[in-house]
């Protein structure tokens, strides 16, 4: 059998490099825990702002039973670990203790049904949070009524009211997407609740 390296500084040099290689990669994975923690902190910071300061309890609180039970699948930890609203996720599934419940089982019984209904929670997070972020700002005074000197029509009595008409079939015929998508989600996630 051949030596692996013809001589002793060889192995002295190969074992080097090696050590090299290793202090290399454990310096790396202490900087990307480092980046992943900055990052939390601020996910966790902004969702602080939005929600209270009770926030961070429920947040750390389902984080750490989801972290901690060996029993949830690792795609669902790192569905909640690497969504871009991920503070937010976990705030709305743990602000209600019956959601959380349901959420734990989901987890535990259908992890399939359990990434659909964090996928569909988290569209519907980040719709509102756009939603949020590109209204105007409200202007200091309120724009002026317009006043007329007409009195105003009679209102009618008797049964002409018709039901309201069906949010998803108007949004689609007034080519309103965000209003369909908003409706479509409402709906698939009713669904996920009671089903």
């Amino acid at each position: 059998m051949k030596p692996k390296w013809a001589s002793y500084e060889d192995f002295i040099k190969a074992q080097a490099r090696w050590e090299a290689k290793q202090e290399i990669a454990e310096v790396l994975r202490q900087q990307q825990e480092e980046a992943q923690k900055r990052a939390s902190d601020a996910k966790l910071d902004e969702a602080r702002s939005r929600y209270g300061e009770e926030a961070s309890d429920i947040i750390n609180d389902l984080a750490g039973e989801i972290n901690s039970d060996p029993a949830i699948p690792g795609v669902i930890i790192a569905m909640l670990r690497d969504s871009e609203c991920s503070a937010d996720l976990l705030y709305v599934i743990g602000s209600k203790p019956e959601e959380r419940k349901t959420f734990m089982h989901l987890v535990k019984t259908n992890p399939g049904k359990a990434i659909r209904y964090i996928a569909l929670t988290e569209s519907l997070i980040a719709d509102e949070l756009a939603s949020k972020q590109s209204k105007p700002a409200a202007s200091e005074h309120p724009p002026a009524k317009t006043q007329t000197s007409a009195p105003k029509p009679p209102a009618e009595v008797g049964g002409r009211g018709s039901a309201p008409p069906d949010a998803l079939l108007s949004a689609a015929q007034a080519n309103d997407f965000r209003s369909f998508k908003a409706e479509l989600n409402r709906r698939s996630l009713a669904r996920l609740k009671t089903g």
